[in-house]
């Protein structure tokens, strides 16, 4: 190694060719840290870039640093679930399921991100967030069941949100939630056939 370095040289590229000593081991330890910084600052700009291809190639690389035990990038994740791309908010959402325990920190955020998510536009984000919302919920379980069954018996929302919600409750009232076997019984009244059908198949799953 240099003792010192050419003229113009950069101290983090000279050290990239390696060093024979202690000393330069250390070095070389700091700038290693350094540019894992830098690209993880470089990744978060990018999970705000205008175009959403460049935001998903962010999101799966902070996925995959979530996978790794970078605990520390999950709430980028949970923001990435309000994306304005539906396909970031399937792949944000559908990647809490796994990456979240009902007893981690950031679990109530995603549960959070999740009920508003099943009120979203896109069928297949509102079927990641009942499974993101089934898998994390764990202590907060009251408060997804109130959700679902608000949704289920609301005359404001849509025929097929109703039904949806009244699928979810079905699978959690064949469980014994009695909270659920509750609003399952209320959508009996509901003024949509399909809905009403639902309701009976689940009821049938539960006698």
């Amino acid at each position: 190694m240099w003792s010192i370095l050419p003229e113009g040289a950069d101290r983090a590229t000279v050290l990239f060719v390696g060093g024979a000593c202690l000393y330069d081991t250390a070095m070389l330890r700091q700038v290693s840290s350094r540019f894992r910084l830098m690209a993880e600052d470089a990744t978060r700009h990018h999970l705000e870039d205008e175009h959403a291809e460049v935001r998903m190639e962010a999101l799966k690389a902070v996925i995959h640093a979530a996978e790794h035990g970078k605990a520390n990038v999950v709430p980028s994740i949970i923001a990435r679930a309000s994306d304005q791309d539906a396909s970031l908010r399937v792949i944000a959402t559908s990647s809490l399921t796994y990456l979240l325990s009902q007893d981690d920190a950031d679990a109530p955020a995603a549960i959070t991100a999740g009920i508003q998510l099943l009120r979203d536009s896109d069928f297949d984000v509102r079927q990641a967030a009942r499974a993101m919302l089934a898998a994390v919920a764990g202590r907060s379980h009251r408060v997804v069941v109130a959700a679902l069954a608000r949704m289920a018996t609301s005359d404001e929302a849509a025929e097929e949100l109703r039904q949806e919600a009244a699928e979810a409750l079905g699978a959690l009232s064949a469980r014994g939630d009695a909270e659920a076997l509750a609003a399952i019984r209320a959508c009996l009244q509901d003024s949509s056939l399909v809905v009403r059908r639902e309701a009976v198949a689940a009821l049938g799953d539960v006698a």
